[in-house]
């Protein structure tokens, strides 16, 4: 899209996505310093789940526990 000088499509913007790559990034090298190859896919979903809950009034453990709660039930 950068090539065609499109940056916005039906109010999605690269930005969104890079911002995105630069926070699993930062996560892995800040946080977990590695990731094995095959649980990759397990870290990329906790980062993707947490990147999701940001602007949540509620914290991530209280919300992680209520829909814990749900499946169980």
């Amino acid at each position: 899209m950068h090539c065609e000088n499109e940056w916005v499509r039906a109010g999605v913007h690269t930005n969104s996505i890079e911002g995105f790559w630069s926070h699993l990034k930062r996560s892995i090298y800040g946080t977990f310093h590695s990731v094995p190859k095959k649980h990759l896919q397990k870290y990329v979903v906790e980062i993707f789940y947490r990147c999701n809950l940001r602007k949540s009034d509620q914290p991530i453990s209280l919300a992680l526990s209520s829909r814990l709660s749900q499946r169980i039930a």
